[in-house]
């Protein structure tokens, strides 16, 4: 699986959009939007929803798990912004919103890490830029490279890369008290998976919203 999608195909508005509409719904309350960006990187994100939000940032707890090197660098870089903070796990809170894009697919244990989310019990869980297939999950060797700059096209190694079932994961947050609400196809993978998936693996990149049916429990919103 190769990684050299451009700009010009993966239209940031495919990914950003449902996160701001849901931002925007939940900011009409005077409550902070509270929301979990899993695998935020240095938080670009934030902007977007920050910026669909009715009052600004004055009504947003923002809240980025990465790695200790981003973690490090982005609250550098984001230390004016209000409400947004970094960790390196994630903070034992509700969450209105949780956000992971392009981040479920590189975990081993994907399983137990979409089952912590869930526990979070937010009003919604967007997983956004998802490898999907409609055959059974399966993980790949991805080929990364570099998108620009000096080292353009040349390889950085090869990671697992995941493509889940959408019914398997529909499945798992369905028993978390959840169902799919919203499913949006971004681009296919067919080029970069043909000498491997058949044609009926159906291999895509998406953007699916899960929305909370259960009750939540009290103890989780303290």
């Amino acid at each position: 699986v190769a990684t050299d999608y451009d700009a010009g195909r993966l239209v940031p508005e495919h990914y950003y959009v449902p996160i701001a509409l849901l931002a925007a719904e939940r900011g009409s309350t005077s409550t902070p939007v509270r929301v979990l960006d899993f695998g935020g990187g240095l938080g670009p994100t934030y902007f977007t929803v920050v910026a669909a939000l009715p009052s600004g940032p004055s009504v947003i707890a923002y809240d980025i798990v990465d790695s200790a090197a981003n973690c490090a660098r982005g609250s550098i870089l984001m230390a004016q912004r209000p409400g947004c903070t970094f960790a390196t796990v994630v903070p034992r809170r509700r969450y209105d919103i949780v956000l992971a894009s392009s981040v479920l697919q590189y975990i081993e244990d994907w399983r137990g890490t979409l089952q912590m989310l869930a526990s979070r019990q937010a009003d919604h869980i967007c997983l956004t830029r998802l490898s999907t297939t409609r055959i059974g999950t399966f993980a790949a060797l991805q080929d990364v490279r570099f998108a620009s700059g000096p080292h353009a096209g040349v390889s950085a190694g090869q990671v697992a890369h995941w493509f889940f079932n959408l019914d398997e994961l529909a499945a798992l947050l369905s028993a978390a008290g959840y169902e799919l609400m919203y499913d949006h196809f971004i681009s296919s993978y067919a080029d970069y998976v043909a000498h491997f998936a058949p044609a009926e693996a159906a291999c895509t990149l998406r953007c699916i919203v899960f929305r909370r049916i259960a009750p939540a429990d009290p103890v989780a919103s303290a």
